[in-house]
């Protein structure tokens, strides 16, 4: 999500040149979109069913989109493949395995939130390297191979570690999706806004 940009930009010069910038950059909008708008859907999913299925079946749709992506062509293909399914699943995985990481601490959430967040960081500071490599050398289709492969053992890693330790709720599906009283909390709130403020940012210069 967070290094979507070289992809953008490799797809504007060659199967997408005959469409606008504008055109090409609603895929990643939609992408980011969903990863994070869906995440209040798949809260209260968590919540009543625990994260191994939610992880497990949001690691194999992204596998699948991302060997997907490398035979797309058409402008269709990458809005439904990248867009639409990319955004579904990474919104499965980004939601649970950050919930887990809550689970486990309470007293210092802040720091080991913060901790993982740093695997984010760093895919968004390697693999643009890594396609800035591969680009020349092994071409499109390879290059996100390459990338999926990556993924996928990433993945593998992180769904045999992944844990929940509060036992599934089985109302946590019958509760309201937003609370609009937790915004009463002025800590929430203004993280809130600052979060929305860095996605936008970060939306807005994709």
């Amino acid at each position: 999500m967070v290094s979507i940009g070289p992809v953008q930009d490799y797809l504007y010069q060659n199967q997408l040149s005959n469409y606008t910038p504008r055109d090409v950059g609603w895929i990643p909008s939609v992408f980011v979109y969903l990863a994070l708008a869906l995440g209040l859907w798949v809260g209260p999913l968590f919540d009543r069913f625990g994260p191994k299925w939610i992880a497990v079946g949001g690691s194999i749709a992204y596998i699948v989109m991302m060997f997907l992506l490398a035979e797309c062509e058409k402008y269709w293909h990458f809005m439904l493949c990248l867009g639409v399914l990319g955004g579904v699943s990474g919104a499965t995985l980004t939601t649970t395995s950050l919930a887990c990481v809550a689970h486990w601490f309470k007293a210092r959430r802040g720091l080991t939130q913060g901790i993982a967040m740093i695997g984010s960081s760093a895919g968004g500071l390697l693999q643009p390297l890594i396609l800035r490599a591969t680009f020349p050398k092994y071409g499109y289709k390879w290059s996100i191979r390459i990338l999926a492969f990556l993924f996928l053992g990433c993945l593998v890693v992180g769904n045999m570690i992944m844990r929940g330790r509060i036992p599934p709720s089985k109302t946590a599906t019958k509760r309201k999706i937003v609370e609009i009283k937790i915004f009463a909390d002025m800590r929430f709130a203004l993280l809130t806004v600052f979060i929305f403020c860095c996605e936008l940012a970060e939306l807005v210069s994709t």
